[in-house]
C-alpha cells in the first residue's frame, strides 16, 4: 500500500501542474478561428432548406440560438474563408445527439453545394467532446455559409458551431493540454490500486465505492477529451451515451461513497437513508436520458439537467449535517466535492435559466476531479489509519481477554480448557511426557494458616513449575498442576521441578512448614501410542500419582509405555482425594 502512496502522490504532482496550464491552453483551444459574423434563424424541419433560405428572419444581434426549433440554421459570411483555392473547411461543434446536420455553401450567383450527414456520420475531434463534419468545396466567389441543425438536443452544439480549416495538426497548447490530461487521468487511475490494497485490509463499502467513483470519473475525462478520438473508433452516439452514463455513475457512487464514509452517528438518520434512493434516481434519469435522447426534445436537456437538483442538494445537506455533528470524513468530502459542486450548479443554471449562454466549465471541471481525487484519497487514507488503530486496540483487547481466558487468574498458568483443546497439536510438537503434581496435605495449610496464604503457596508453586520452551505448565484446579514436557530427559526435568517446590515455598512464603508434593509421570512415545487423548493420559498419570500418595507422598511414580490401552479404572473417589 505505501508503495500505492508513492506513486499516486508523483502523478497528483503532474496532476496540480496541469491544472495551473490547463486555462490558459484551455482558453487557446475554444477560441473561434476567426472573428466572423454569425447570423441564426429557426425552421422547420419540412420546410425545404435551400428555397427558404432568403426568407428566413435572420438574427444577427449576436444573442445565443435556441436550440428548442425543429430545425436551427447557422449562417457564416463566407468571404472571409478565400474560394476555391483554399484549404477545405470543416464544422466543428459540441458533441450533442441530432437527427440530421446540413451544410450549404452560396455563391454570389445563388448557386448551391450542400452536404448533409447523419450524427454518427461525423467524426470525433482531438479537441474536448467536439464533432466536426466537412464543408462542401467553396465557390470563388462564395457569399454565405449555412449549416442547419435537425432537432438539436442541446444549446451548446449550436453556440459552439465555429468554422475552421480542415486536417490541421493540434497546436502546441493543445498537445499540451493532452499531456496534462494524462497526468490527470494516471492521478485518477492510482486510487484504484490504493483502494485495492486498503480493501483487503478494511473490507468497506466505502472503499469500494471510491473505486468506482475513480473509475467513472477517468472515463469521463477521457470521453470529455480528446483522448475518446485517439483511443476508440467509437461513432458520436455511443460517445454521448457512455458519456452521459460515467457522470450519472459519478454521481451515483459520490453519494454511496458520502454514504458509507461518514462515520456512523455523524449524520442524519434520514437524510442518510435518502442517499441510496437519490442514487438510484440518477441512475433512472440517466437511463432515460441514453435510451430516449429525442424524447420531450425541447425540454429534454433541461429536465435532465434539474433531475440532479434534488440529488446535489440532498448530498450537500447530508454534508452539512455531518459536519455539524463533528464528522471527521466529512471535511474531506466538502473540499473534495466543492469544485465539482460548482460545476454542477454552473451547467445546471445555464441549460435551464434563460437567457444564459449554455457553458460547460470543463477546465473547472477537470481541476474539480484533481481535488476529489486529492482530497477524498486523503479521506481515505485518514479513515484507514483511524480504523487501523481501532482495530489494533480491539485485538489487543480480544488478544487480553484470550490470554485471560487460557491463564488461571490466581496463578497465572495455563488452565485444563486450553491444553486440552492444543492437546493433539502439543503432541506432535513432541510433547510426550506428561506429569500430574499434587501438593501434599494442603487442606491443612490452609485451615492452620488460612486461605490466603494457601494462596500464597499455590503462587509459588506455580513459579517452581513455570514453563519454558520445552515445558507446559498449567493448573488443573485446586493444589493439583500438570507438566506436559519433550526433549530429552523429560523425566529428570519433571522431578526437578518437584524437588523445587520445597525451596520456593519456603523463600517466597516464609511458612514454618515445608510443603510437599506427590507426581505421577507417563513416557507415551507417538510411535506406539498414535491416538493417545489428554484423558487417558491424565487418568493413568493421576493414578500413578494415587500411588505416589499412598507410597509415603513426596515422591514420584513414572512409566514408560511401550503399548498403550486405554486404562479401565474407577477414578479416585472424594475420600482418596481428601486423604491425600
Amino acid at each position: 500500500m505505501e508503495w500505492g502512496v508513492r506513486v499516486w502522490l508523483k502523478w497528483v504532482l503532474l496532476a496540480a501542474l496541469a491544472a495551473v496550464w490547463m486555462p490558459a491552453s484551455a482558453a487557446a483551444q475554444t477560441a473561434p478561428a476567426s472573428p466572423v459574423e454569425r447570423c441564426h434563424a429557426a425552421s422547420t424541419v419540412d420546410t425545404p432548406l435551400a428555397s427558404s433560405l432568403t426568407s428566413l428572419r435572420w438574427n444577427c444581434t449576436g444573442s445565443a440560438p435556441s436550440h428548442t426549433p425543429e430545425r436551427v440554421i447557422l449562417r457564416f459570411d463566407a468571404s472571409v474563408y478565400g474560394g476555391a483555392d483554399e484549404r477545405p473547411l470543416e464544422l466543428t461543434t459540441r458533441r450533442a445527439p441530432l437527427e440530421t446536420l446540413h451544410i450549404l455553401v452560396e455563391a454570389d450567383d445563388g448557386s448551391m453545394r450542400m452536404a448533409s450527414y447523419a450524427y454518427d456520420d461525423m467524426r470525433p475531434t482531438l479537441h474536448d467532446a467536439d464533432v466536426a463534419a466537412s464543408v462542401p468545396p467553396l465557390f470563388d466567389a462564395a457569399k454565405f455559409i449555412y449549416v442547419a441543425f435537425d432537432a438539436p438536443t442541446n444549446a451548446m452544439t449550436l453556440s459552439e458551431a465555429r468554422l475552421a480549416e480542415e486536417g490541421v495538426a493540434m497546436s502546441a497548447d493543445e498537445i499540451l493540454t493532452l499531456l496534462w490530461l494524462a497526468a490527470l487521468c494516471g492521478a485518477l487511475a492510482m486510487p484504484l490500486i490504493f483502494n485495492a490494497s486498503a480493501y483487503r485490509v478494511l473490507r468497506e463499502p466505502f472503499v469500494l465505492w471510491h473505486a468506482v467513483l475513480s473509475l467513472a470519473l477517468l472515463f469521463t475525462v477521457i470521453l470529455d477529451s480528446g483522448f475518446s478520438a485517439h483511443l476508440f473508433g467509437w461513432p458520436p452516439s455511443m460517445l454521448s451515451a457512455l458519456n452521459s452514463l460515467c457522470v450519472g455513475v459519478s454521481v451515483t457512487a459520490a453519494g454511496m461513497f458520502c454514504h458509507s464514509f461518514v462515520e456512523p452517528g455523524r449524520m442524519s438518520p434520514a437524510l442518510r437513508r435518502a442517499i441510496p434512493f437519490a442514487g438510484l434516481w440518477t441512475l433512472l434519469v440517466t437511463a432515460w436520458h441514453v435510451s430516449a435522447p429525442f424524447a420531450l426534445r425541447p425540454v429534454h436537456t433541461e429536465l435532465f439537467h434539474l433531475a440532479f437538483v434534488p440529488v446535489l442538494s440532498l448530498y450537500l445537506a447530508a454534508l452539512v449535517s455531518a459536519l455539524l455533528r463533528g464528522s471527521r470524513a466529512a471535511r474531506f468530502q466538502l473540499i473534495g466535492w466543492l469544485p465539482l459542486l460548482m460545476v454542477g450548479a454552473v451547467r445546471i443554471g445555464s441549460q435551464t435559466v434563460p437567457d444564459i449562454a449554455p457553458a460547460d466549465v470543463q477546465t473547472l471541471f477537470y481541476i474539480g476531479c484533481f481535488v476529489e481525487v486529492v482530497a477524498t484519497a486523503l479521506g481515505v487514507a485518514d479513515r484507514f489509519m483511524i480504523l487501523k488503530r481501532q482495530r489494533d486496540r480491539a485485538r489487543a483487547k480480544a488478544n487480553v481477554l484470550e490470554e485471560v481466558s487460557e491463564r488461571d487468574t490466581l496463578t497465572g498458568l495455563y488452565n485444563r480448557r486450553i491444553v486440552e483443546g492444543r492437546f493433539d497439536e502439543l503432541r506432535r510438537q513432541g510433547f510426550t511426557t506428561l506429569a500430574v503434581i499434587d501438593l501434599d496435605h494442603f487442606k491443612s495449610i490452609n485451615d492452620t494458616f488460612g486461605h490466603a496464604q494457601g494462596d500464597e503457596v499455590l503462587r509459588s508453586v506455580a513459579g517452581a513449575l513455570e514453563g519454558d520452551d520445552d515445558t507446559t505448565a498449567m493448573r488443573m484446579g485446586g493444589e493439583e498442576f500438570v507438566l506436559l514436557l519433550r526433549g530429552e530427559n523429560a523425566e529428570q526435568r519433571a522431578e526437578d521441578r518437584r524437588t523445587a517446590i520445597p525451596r520456593a515455598v519456603a523463600r517466597d512464603t516464609g511458612l514454618p512448614t515445608r510443603v510437599t508434593a506427590s507426581m505421577g509421570l507417563v513416557v507415551a512415545p507417538i510411535a506406539t501410542m498414535p491416538n493417545a487423548s489428554f484423558e487417558q493420559l491424565y487418568a493413568r498419570a493421576d493414578r500413578l500419582l494415587y500411588e505416589a500418595k499412598h507410597a509415603g507422598r513426596d515422591r514420584t511414580m513414572s512409566e514408560r509405555l511401550q503399548a498403550f490401552s486405554p486404562l479401565a479404572r474407577k477414578a479416585r473417589s472424594p475420600q482418596d482425594r481428601a486423604a491425600a
